[in-house]
């Protein structure tokens, strides 16, 4: 499927058992540095997967710049946060209600794909969704943070990608082990600001996403691992309480859900994880005002 601006995004499908009829489209969208891979993994076994089984229609999407998308060009243009949000987004949505009729549609959002999912509902509350599921969502900003050592180091990462990316034109998150795929400057300019300034802002610093946040209605469940330093759960908490919708939050943890660790790439690829899950689609089946 193609974006407006002739970005060639890859959709996989996973389809309920035959015979079944589906209950909703549910679209994942996964976290930075990563690609569509981590919500089926290891193959067969991973969340899509697993609420494919549960009766939904469940497409993994590859951003732009990720896995295996592609300018149509055959070039590797630059990008934005706000081009993830408000073009691959509503792209995909578009194409996939068009393609299953009036079925119930819900995003599930790992990190990257869930904020700019909150990005894109600040600023377009009536967007055709029917709610949102994220796991490990905020954004790294001092007013989302409320641990001040959290804040000094997640400024400080910010700080050192921020000049990594001045100095070689793009991030190389693959040559550093911090995952699969390298982000271009656009993207990290945009996002690196964010913790010095303490705004939400925009590619081009006219809009504060955050002031808008309260215009958002929409149904949220909000996950997150008691282990992750990335976004442990008080960070959630925060950032999904500039809401003005309803917010079920579930923390995850060994104790509560039996799984080894549960850290920010854990409540997808982590073992032992369909305690967690299973609140996932119990959320989905309540939206859908099915019996438990």
């Amino acid at each position: 499927m193609a974006t407006e601006d002739a970005w060639e995004l890859a959709l996989y499908r996973h389809e309920p058992p035959p015979g079944t009829k589906p209950k909703a489209v549910v679209l994942c969208q996964h976290a930075v540095f990563t690609n569509a891979a981590s919500f089926d993994f290891p193959r067969g076994r991973g969340l899509a997967s697993y609420l494919a089984l549960k009766g939904f229609v469940v497409y993994r999407l590859d951003f732009r710049g990720h896995g295996f998308s592609r300018h149509r060009s055959g070039a590797r243009p630059d990008f934005t946060y706000d081009d993830v949000g408000f073009k691959d987004i509503p792209a995909a949505v578009e194409f996939l209600r068009a393609s299953h009729g009036g079925l119930p549609f819900f995003i599930i959002g790992h990190s990257l794909g869930g904020n700019t999912t909150t990005m894109l509902l600040s600023q377009r509350p009536d967007f055709p969704i029917d709610g949102l599921i994220a796991l490990g969502v905020n954004v790294w900003m001092p007013s989302f943070e409320p641990d001040a050592k959290r804040r000094r180091q997640k400024r400080w990462a910010m700080t050192a990608m921020n000049w990594l990316t001045r100095f070689l034109g793009y991030f190389p998150a693959k040559r550093l082990g911090m995952g699969s795929e390298n982000l271009p400057k656009g993207f990290m300019r945009q996002w690196c600001v964010w913790p010095d300034q303490d705004r939400w802002l925009s590619a081009d610093r006219r809009v504060d996403y955050r002031e808008d946040m309260n215009r958002i209605k929409m149904p949220i469940l909000a996950l997150a691992g008691a282990d992750d330093w990335i976004c442990p759960p008080e960070s959630t908490r925060a950032f999904f309480g500039q809401t003005g919708g309803p917010v079920e939050y579930a923390m995850i943890s060994r104790e509560t859900h039996g799984c080894r660790r549960a850290g920010h790439m854990d409540l997808l690829v982590g073992r032992s994880m369909e305690k967690a899950w299973d609140e996932i689609a119990r959320w989905l089946e309540v939206r859908l005002g099915r019996p438990i």
